[in-house]
């Protein structure tokens, strides 16, 4: 599996790729710049955006957020391990589990494989109360600073 973290240059965002594993030899140093790549080409290009910006912004919210193939692969601070794909209909999950061993969907019985939510924002807070503390501590660090 390759990380893929975003980095913001001149406005533009440019993906870089970090290995799941941690051998650091050189063959796999091109395998992984070369899945990266073909994993960036899947996406069209909005999925490009929204991808990148769900990285970008919402790093520290969760364990981990991997782009794989066409879809996310987010896992919560709750470890609740979500895939989703983003369409024209929004966030759809496409897979829920639960690394406690228990039914993801009767952990988080307000989200099921199939359900579509209009925003990353909406699909994790339904998901995570963690996730929906940060941000809510992000909103007011950011509101406040208005004053």
């Amino acid at each position: 599996m390759v990380r893929v973290n975003t980095h913001e240059v001149s406005g533009a965002i440019k993906p870089t790729t970090h290995s799941s594993n941690n051998s650091n030899n050189s063959s796999n140093s091109s395998s992984s710049n070369s899945s990266s790549s073909s994993t960036m080409e899947n996406l069209t290009p909005t999925q490009n955006i929204e991808y990148s910006t769900l990285q970008r912004e919402y790093a520290a919210f969760a364990r981990s957020i991997d782009v794989v193939a066409d879809r996310v692969r987010i896992v919560t601070f709750e470890d609740v391990e979500v895939e989703a794909q983003f369409s024209a209909a929004g966030w759809m999950v496409m897979a829920l589990s639960s690394s406690t061993g228990r039914n993801a969907e009767q952990d988080n019985g307000a989200v099921q494989v199939d359900d579509v939510f209009e925003t990353s924002e909406a699909l994790l807070m339904r998901l995570s109360p963690r996730f929906t503390q940060l941000w809510n501590e992000k909103l007011f660090e950011k509101l406040s600073a208005l004053q």
